[in-house]
């Protein structure tokens, strides 16, 4: 397989304390085979599964405060994925490998150091991440009854991954 993966980025020093950018990027990750795949065909299974591309977009600022004593990052991010591979657990042999037709990832991201003193350091970092599948019909999580037009699968779209939190964050001193 081959692909084309161009990437551009944009820097502007607007001064010596503050940065700001503007990036694409276009990533991939090839196909292949499931060999633990349990799924029969007519139930939607198969052994092999299609390649993954994604879109990303980002905007961002670094800026130097407090005379240089802190620092705080911001970014504004936009991912399309065409064909995410996604890994279901059947309930029985373990995970199989699909792929997901369409999902978008959106957010922002902060993140800041502040020197308090010479004995205090502050740190901290906020996320607000929003994913949702737009188009996915496949093999339902474990526990889960069919919900997709066909009888088999469920629909997915319009809702969230697994294990993907909205908010997160962190602080420490």
């Amino acid at each position: 397989e081959t692909s084309f993966m161009p990437s551009l980025s944009l820097q502007w020093d607007a001064s010596d304390a503050a940065m700001m950018y503007a990036s694409y990027a276009r990533g991939y990750k090839s196909g292949g085979f499931d060999s633990r795949s349990n799924n029969a065909p007519e139930n939607g299974g198969t052994f092999e599964f299609d390649e993954e591309q994604a879109d990303s977009y980002e905007l961002g600022a670094k800026l130097i405060l407090d005379d240089g004593a802190a620092e705080l990052n911001l970014a504004l991010f936009y991912t399309e994925f065409d064909d995410m591979q996604i890994s279901t657990y059947d309930g029985v042999l373990g995970y199989n490998v699909q792929n997901a037709a369409r999902s978008v990832s959106q957010g922002l991201e902060l993140d800041g150091r502040w020197l308090l003193s010479s004995n205090w350091f502050l740190r901290g970092s906020f996320a607000w991440t929003d994913f949702e599948f737009k188009d996915f019909q496949g093999q339902c999580w474990f526990g889960r009854p069919p919900d997709a037009a066909d009888g088999i699968n469920c629909d997915y779209s319009g809702q969230t991954n697994n294990l993907i939190p909205e908010f997160s964050g962190a602080l420490s001193a």
